[in-house]
């Protein structure tokens, strides 16, 4: 079973330069970005923001 965080992960990992996590978040079926950022760092050790950054 794909999670909204996994999906959003594969998002992130193909992600553009410049991408911020408030393009991903709606995509994946969060309503709230603040919600987004706490489930994904929590489940993944890293904020999305974090991860964009890194690419």
């Amino acid at each position: 079973m794909v999670t909204r965080k996994t999906a959003a992960t594969g998002i992130l990992s193909h992600s553009k330069k410049g991408q911020k996590p408030s393009d991903i978040y709606l995509e994946v079926g969060f309503k709230d970005i603040s919600h987004f950022s706490r489930s994904f760092s929590k489940q993944f050790g890293s904020a999305p923001s974090k991860i964009l950054s890194n690419l």
